[in-house]
């Protein structure tokens, strides 16, 4: 018997076939990807900052990071670039300009909204650049947005830009998420899981801003389900 191959028609239907199914499957399959090499890179800042700011407790010889940053604090826009410079390697700053520095512009996770506002950052050689922020005055809390890589797309809250709080009290200090449990406090207004404020939502279904996504994600045990 002699056994029928394939005709070219079938060969061509057939590869036209896997092509489409490959369409289809191909760009859930990255995106999948690319969250989970972004969450991955969050956990490396977050893993950054916490070895650093313990590394300057001891070389102070304090208890805690807070006794060195509170007293020793300036407003002068390189005080955070010479404080790290010594415990990681810095190659380039900005001051960003709050209406014209296409680099300084962080999008919204899901609002047509773009914050451009005059943060300055500072680049790191693992390809990382950070906006941190004390308020002396206040004594209780900073400011630490991280994009995870650099000025590259998609520079978006949630996404590659994650946004934590230094609180410095008579606790001590703590590194921890906007809109998280610590954060919230009792007020379930403030908890990204079950505010009604959009500006603390982390979602793509609903108007967010997606700052408090940095929670969501280190609560979800570093998976970026949204």
């Amino acid at each position: 018997m002699v056994k029928k191959g394939f005709t070219l028609a079938e060969t061509l239907i057939t590869l036209g076939i896997i092509g489409i199914v490959a369409a289809l499957t191909m760009p859930a399959l990255i995106a999948k990807y690319q969250k989970k090499v972004l969450a991955t890179q969050a956990q490396k800042a977050y893993s950054l900052l916490n070895g650093i700011f313990m590394k300057i407790a001891v070389d102070e010889g304090v208890e805690n990071v807070c006794s060195s940053l509170v007293d020793n604090y300036s407003d002068d826009d390189n005080y955070w670039t010479k404080t790290f410079s010594k415990y990681i390697e810095i190659t380039g700053e900005t001051i960003c300009q709050e209406t014209s520095d296409s680099k300084c512009a962080i999008k919204m996770l899901n609002a047509p909204y773009i914050d451009n506002s005059s943060y300055q950052f500072f680049y790191l050689k693992n390809g990382m650049k950070m906006n941190l922020y004390l308020d002396k005055d206040a004594n209780w809390w900073g400011r630490l947005i991280i994009d995870v890589n650099g000025d590259k797309a998609p520079n978006t809250y949630g996404r590659d830009v994650f946004y934590w709080h230094l609180s410095c009290t008579n606790g001590g200090y703590k590194i921890y998420p906007r809109g998280g449990i610590v954060y919230a406090g009792n007020d379930p207004n403030s908890y990204w899981k079950t505010t009604s404020k959009w500006d603390l939502k982390c979602s793509t279904k609903e108007t967010s801003l997606g700052a408090t996504c940095t929670a969501r994600l280190m609560e979800n045990n570093w998976v970026m389900d949204y």
